[in-house]
């Protein structure tokens, strides 16, 4: 499931950067993401309703399950249709430049730090996503194992946080373009660090409620920032390479530090987990810090 997904995640990105050129894409990026995000918040919120209101037993909600995923599949379909039918404009001065060299091997991997802006960027995107994606299995299980959450809990969760997300990508757009995509990553990443401590002090689900905004205001910035600053420092030259490159150290972030979390959890207790988690994901966001002054001091 998860294989070819992780294809049309960095292709979707190598589109968009042929798509928009480089002064349009902070706008487009947002409006795209807060309209993807308005959409999403609005089906989770009907469909944890409906599972909710209309299951009377597990068998019943296991069935509705089933026919969501059918329908999710179908729109899926659509999504692929709708997505033949654009034209890309090849000749664009800022579109791709693709060469032989167009692909991830030993030879690539010796010339990165010939690309010292990507480069940099990356091993900071390396430890900010290891820390960042430590607490995701560690706020999915204290959720459910201590707070006691359910699908309508979920869905009121993920519509406050939608909301949040959708406005804060227009904003982080905006601030980003006035203050420069190091500026404004190194700011969400550290709200985003807030999260860990929040749900450190969580004692019922409905706490989580009262700073999903903010995280998710944070976290909206920090996916949007992310991109925006990948399309900064990736060379037009063989880009899709480098957009997988990303991808891929990601995705062997995402194999090792959940787990890590986890085991984390069992030796220290799951609210001490939150606290060194916090910890560490305010200093990998200092490291976005140190990239920004230092971009500045060779400026």
């Amino acid at each position: 499931m998860n294989f070819p997904n992780s294809i049309a995640v960095f292709l979707w990105q190598s589109f968009l950067a042929d798509i928009f050129p480089p002064g349009d894409r902070e706008a487009s990026l947002a409006s795209r993401n807060s309209i993807a995000t308005i959409a999403g918040t609005a089906t989770t919120l009907i469909t944890g309703f409906l599972l909710t209101s209309l299951s009377r037993n597990k068998s019943q909600l296991i069935t509705f399950y089933q026919i969501a995923f059918v329908i999710a599949f179908f729109i899926g379909i659509i999504e692929v249709i709708t997505l033949l039918m654009h034209k890309e404009r090849k000749n664009a001065a800022y579109a791709e430049v693709s060469t032989n060299g167009n692909k991830i091997s030993l030879d690539f991997l010796i010339n990165l730090p010939k690309h010292k802006e990507y480069f940099v960027f990356i091993i900071c995107v390396i430890i900010f996503h290891f820390t960042w994606q430590m607490a995701w299995p560690l706020f999915l299980t204290y959720e459910v194992d201590y707070l006691k959450t359910n699908e309508m809990w979920a869905a009121i969760i993920s519509t406050i946080n939608g909301i949040a997300m959708a406005y804060g990508y227009r904003f982080w757009g905006r601030f980003s373009k006035n203050n420069g995509n190091s500026a404004a990553i190194t700011i969400a990443s550290l709200g985003m660090a807030l999260a860990p401590f929040f749900y450190s002090i969580s004692t019922k689900i409905y706490h989580v409620t009262y700073f999903v905004a903010l995280t998710g205001f944070s976290v909206s910035g920090v996916m949007l920032l992310l991109l925006n600053s990948l399309y900064e420092v990736s060379p037009r030259e063989n880009r899709t390479s480098f957009i997988a490159f990303y991808n891929l150290v990601t995705n062997i972030t995402l194999v090792i530090s959940p787990w890590i979390g986890m085991r984390l959890s069992h030796f220290t207790g799951i609210k001490n987990a939150f606290l060194i988690v916090g910890f560490l994901r305010i200093l990998s966001g200092l490291t976005f810090l140190i990239r920004h002054k230092k971009q500045q001091v060779e400026a």
